[in-house]
């Protein structure tokens, strides 16, 4: 469905727009506009330049009115849309956490395990030490005349008796 309100071509001070757009999507802050502009404007937490101020407090009621009620309703609508979506984000982690510190018992198990004690252990143990690692063997003297060496050697005297 189009709308078929009129609509401004006209450039609108950023500060007075937000409390335009305020206004549109609730109801109880256009009454707080309407009764005191400048400590609606504050308690919105818009900053006013002066020029806005001034703009602001010049507009006559119905003039003010009239503007309010020209804004496009999917702007109003997305306001009350984001407001009870936050209501509901509120209420769910609020219930959630109720539910995880309300004092129940935590559940019997966690999913991934039954409840048994784990087994033993079989393999590694950090408790005992490991074995000391073996010591090399002393090399063992070959007798005289096995592998490499048995030609006459000059440095080595010939045994007696053989």
């Amino acid at each position: 469905m189009a709308d078929s309100r009129p609509r401004s071509t006209s450039v609108v001070p950023a500060g007075i727009d937000r409390l335009v757009a305020l206004a549109a999507g609730d109801r109880r802050f256009r009454v707080r506009l309407f009764a005191d502009r400048e400590r609606a404007a504050r308690s919105a937490g818009v900053r006013l330049s002066e020029t806005e101020r001034a703009l602001l407090l010049a507009i006559p009621d119905e003039q003010l009115l009239a503007i309010i009620e020209a804004v496009p309703e999917a702007r109003a609508a997305r306001r009350s849309f984001l407001q009870s979506a936050a209501a509901w984000a509120c209420g769910l982690l609020g219930g959630a956490a109720l539910v995880t510190t309300a004092g129940c018992p935590p559940p019997a198990t966690a999913g991934e395990r039954v409840d048994r004690p784990p087994p033993p252990p079989t393999g590694s143990r950090p408790d005992v030490p490991p074995p000391p690692p073996p010591k090399p063997e002393e090399p063992k003297e070959a007798p005289r005349g096995a592998g490499a060496d048995t030609g006459i050697r000059a440095d080595i005297p010939p045994e007696k008796g053989g």
